[in-house]
């Protein structure tokens, strides 16, 4: 990380809106007037959670409770403002007004603006940078999302070592939800991670060993890799989304609280009798079962001496030491929600919050896979995943989905979130992300643009 010259704040805010909560926080202004927080994670949590961003204007986001929407938003400091609090040499009042500016949901926006009171004192503080992103508009390739209205899109370039060589982004500044990325950022990379650093294969034990919640006979047979892989003969219907997108997964899994009600619902699908291996299943619930058994393992020393890993029983912050501190990801991506309960079990498969930068360097990991932990073996064996049923140019594998182009037949790994989410790895040194709340997560325009850009840069 870079140090910048910056003077440094404690920040208290008061909004005029009751769902909006009372903040303390530490943000640092650069001289070059950019905001950046120095706070991990959220603050509040009821009906949201409170966040700032970085940028030219103290931005914040509200991420809602018990689930992965945000709500971008900007408090507005007049000039005169801003020079009150680079001249500070004790506590300050001002009178600001906010507003909700992007949101990511699809199922919900508000129109909120009002006042906030700022309070801030100076501090005296150094200023840990991430890496800087170049505005798309400077891009020498500049994709063409099929999507209207994205919230955020861009792509990003490294080295034959994943080095980062540029990063693009139509808005580097703005809060995004990974939803089901995290089954990759949190879930996969972190089953991956213990079974690279134990001794025990790990992902061959059985869900019932860690999970006694789950009773049925047949948790016996299943594994954490079929977890892992969307196939645990545990599931009502094969029918693309069907089980997903059921009222009983969305009122007894999605909306309650707890880790015994989601636990219960993870535990209730039934043994179906179908060939084996089982069929490909997509269920959240599968990927809460995985991040279960993971949790319960680290809390009783299941997995042995974890050799070479920064140990924690904590799931989040296992990941938090051995993942996130590496990469250098910005505060807000120390953001991993669980249940709301003495337990806090990391929910796996939803619930991380993200920067573009943070995106990008997540994505990079598993693209290149520094650890070794299987990612690069699993993003070069689309023979290997799982077809998904009634699609045939779709397979899926650790949480990674493959799809074919019909042109080239050529398979292109790629990941997939809630609303309109997706990360396509275009080729070993590429990648392109989309975030958006459409529910639209179409990408093969995207992919033939960068062809013909590949096909216009060869000698």
């Amino acid at each position: 990380m870079m140090l910048l010259l910056a003077s440094v704040f404690a920040l208290q805010l008061n909004f005029d809106r009751a769902e909006i909560p009372t903040v303390e926080t530490r943000v640092a202004r650069t001289e070059a007037g950019q905001f950046y927080p120095l706070e991990k994670g959220f603050q509040g949590d009821k009906p949201f959670g409170f966040a700032l961003q970085p940028g030219a204007e103290l931005s914040f986001v509200l991420r809602e409770f018990n689930a992965n929407c945000l709500h971008n938003g900007r408090i507005h400091l007049s000039t005169e403002q801003q020079q009150q609090l680079l001249d500070a040499s004790a506590t300050i009042q001002l009178s600001a007004t906010y507003a909700l500016t992007e949101q990511t949901c699809a199922y919900e926006s508000f129109d909120w603006q009002g006042e906030v009171q700022v309070q801030a004192t100076p501090l005296q503080d150094d200023l840990p940078v991430t890496p800087a992103v170049t505005p798309l508009r400077d891009a020498p390739w500049q994709p063409q999302p099929q999507q209207q209205q994205p919230t955020v899109y861009g792509w990003a370039q490294t080295d034959a070592d994943g080095k980062l060589i540029a990063h693009y982004s139509s808005q580097p500044h703005i809060a995004v939800p990974a939803y089901s990325l995290s089954k990759t950022f949190i879930a996969a990379a972190a089953a991956l991670l213990i079974e690279r650093h134990s001794v025990t294969e790990i992902l061959a034990l059985s869900i019932a060993s860690l999970i006694p919640e789950c009773e049925q006979a047949s948790w016996q047979r299943t594994t954490l890799r079929d977890a892992l892989n969307m196939r645990t003969g545990h599931y009502h219907q094969t029918t693309a989304s069907a089980d997903e997108s059921a009222e009983a997964m969305i009122n007894d899994f999605f909306l309650v609280t707890s880790h015994a009600e989601k636990i219960r619902h993870a535990c209730s699908y039934p043994a179906q009798q179908s060939a084996s291996p089982a069929p490909f299943v997509y269920q959240s619930s599968a990927t809460y079962l995985l991040a279960t058994a993971l949790q319960t393992g680290l809390q009783q020393n299941r997995f042995g001496e974890l050799e070479g890993l920064h140990s924690d029983r904590r799931l989040d912050q296992l990941l938090y030491d051995n993942l996130w501190d590496p990469l250098q990801l910005s505060p807000l991506a120390y953001s991993i929600d669980s249940t709301k309960d003495a337990r806090a079990q990391i929910w796996g498969g939803y619930g991380l919050s993200l920067l573009p930068g943070d995106l990008v360097a997540l994505a990079r990991f598993v693209q290149h896979d520094p650890m070794e932990l299987g990612f690069a073996e699993i993003l070069a064996r689309p023979d290997l995943a799982t077809p998904v049923p009634g699609n045939e140019s779709l397979r899926y594998r650790a949480s990674i989905w493959f799809w074919q182009d019909p042109a080239s037949e050529q398979w292109y790994p790629f990941l997939s979130g809630y609303g309109g989410i997706i990360v396509v790895f275009l080729d070993s040194r590429h990648l392109y992300y989309l975030v958006s709340d459409q529910h639209d997560h179409r990408f093969a325009d995207v992919i033939r643009d960068f062809q013909r850009w590949q096909t216009e840069l060869a000698p």
